[in-house]
């Protein structure tokens, strides 16, 4: 049965999420610093919208941290979450810093003396370029993690997961995030990518990283050409290995059409995990990588 408000929201909710997201981009941004004062505080908000659509309508009720029911086993399962969310992303924050300012000199060195980047474009045309060619390198990077077992070992902690909502998009290993930040801004900065337009297309990916995630329906129409929604994300968390091996693309499935590896949804029976799938310690996921195959 549908519930009340729940066909508005399948048909509302992307186009009214991509609008609150570029709200804060069509104001006048400060000179320095501007894109990553938008990014700090609207993409926190982007986030906690996802997570109340969820909370509101969720496509399987059993995929959300449910603690006021599930007692114990909630509470751990939220905690998890948390724990990732604000505790692990710092330190890959801390860690991306590191590697940035190690790689900025030899990118730097090794730029081009020809302009190949279209500086005096329009600010939105440099952004949705910059984001395209970031996700054509992270669809390169999300290929090899599936394929090189010694990248698989640090990706493998984001598929060990067993349900799929926002939160759990930041479930990922500090040194699978490392290589993805990498990928994706490198070659931009090398081309002679503004730091503005990095951001701002960093700042499109979390946004739809998230989403993409999601536990919602949504009415994809034509946005399911481009944005990678949440049926066709489930695809990718398959515990089926054959059928997870499609929709690479982490915020868009427009390099997945181009490469034929696109799949639009799961079979009816989709379970999501890594086999053998179930739970794994803390310890399992962020410390046997370096050791241990996983």
């Amino acid at each position: 049965m549908t519930r009340p408000g729940q066909a508005a929201f399948h048909g509302l909710f992307v186009p009214a999420l991509l609008a609150v997201a570029l709200l804060p981009w069509l104001g006048p941004r400060a000179a320095v610093g501007g894109a990553a004062a938008v990014t700090a505080v609207a993409l926190p908000v982007c986030i906690l919208i996802i997570w109340m659509a969820e909370q509101l309508f969720p496509a399987r009720a059993e995929w959300n941290a449910r603690p006021l029911t599930d007692g114990m086993n909630g509470l751990r399962q939220l905690g998890r979450t948390l724990l990732y969310v604000f505790g692990i992303t710092q330190v890959t924050a801390l860690l991306i810093t590191r590697a940035s300012a190690l790689v900025k000199p030899v990118v730097e060195g090794a730029r081009m003396e020809i302009a190949l980047w279209p500086s005096a474009a329009p600010f939105a045309a440099r952004v949705l370029l910059a984001f395209t060619l970031a996700e054509l390198a992270s669809y390169g990077v999300h290929r090899a993690a599936h394929h090189f077992r010694v990248l698989w070992q640090f990706h493998s902690t984001h598929h060990v997961i067993t349900e799929l909502n926002a939160l759990k998009a930041f479930q990922t290993h500090p040194v699978d995030d490392v290589l993805f930040h990498l990928g994706r801004t490198v070659p931009l900065l090398w081309l002679g990518a503004g730091v503005e337009e990095v951001v701002a297309a960093l700042y499109w990916g979390g946004v739809l990283g998230v989403l993409s995630h999601a536990n919602i329906r949504v009415a994809e129409r034509g946005w399911r050409l481009f944005f990678n929604l949440p049926r066709a994300h489930a695809v990718h968390h398959s515990a089926d290995a054959v059928e997870g091996r499609a929709n690479f693309g982490c915020h868009t499935v427009f390099w997945d059409r181009v490469f034929g590896t696109f799949r639009p949804q799961a079979s009816p029976e989709l379970v999501v995990g890594v086999e053998p799938v179930g739970r794994r310690s803390l310890w399992q996921e962020l410390i046997w990588p370096f050791y241990r195959r996983v």
